[in-house]
C-alpha cells in the first residue's frame, strides 16, 4: 500500500483511504425530493468525501447507498461540509451486515 493511498490525520478517529481512479464507488440517495448522485473519492469507517454536483447543506441527514463491482451497502449519513468539488459525509449508523461490507471494501482497497 502506498503512502498516497492512505491518509492519516491525528484528529481523525478512523483511517481514510483514497479510492483509486477507476474503482468506482457510486453514491446515491434522496432527501426531501433532492437526488444525490456522486463518486466516493476518499472513504473510511467514519465517512467519505463524495465528488458530486448535487451538494446538500451541512447538517442534512439522509440514507445513502454505496455501490461498487457486485456489492453495495447503505448507511445513515450526515453532510459535514460542502465545497465546489463535493461533500464530506459522516457515517452515523449501519446495519451490522452493511458495516461488514464496508470493512471488506476497505480491506480490498488496502491490498
Amino acid at each position: 500500500m502506498s503512502e498516497k493511498s492512505v491518509k492519516t490525520v491525528e484528529s481523525r478517529r478512523y483511517q481514510r483511504m483514497v479510492v483509486p481512479e477507476g474503482f468506482g464507488i457510486r453514491v446515491s440517495g434522496r432527501e426531501n425530493g433532492n437526488v444525490l448522485e456522486g463518486i466516493a473519492s476518499v472513504i473510511g469507517l467514519g465517512g467519505m468525501f463524495c465528488r458530486t454536483n448535487d451538494r446538500l447543506s451541512p447538517g442534512t441527514n439522509l440514507i445513502l447507498r454505496m455501490t461498487w463491482a457486485a456489492s453495495s451497502f447503505e448507511a445513515e449519513c450526515s453532510v459535514r461540509h460542502a465545497n465546489e468539488q463535493g461533500m464530506g459525509i459522516e457515517f452515523l449508523h449501519f446495519r451490522p451486515e452493511d458495516r461488514q461490507k464496508l470493512e471488506r471494501l476497505l480491506f480490498r482497497l488496502q491490498s
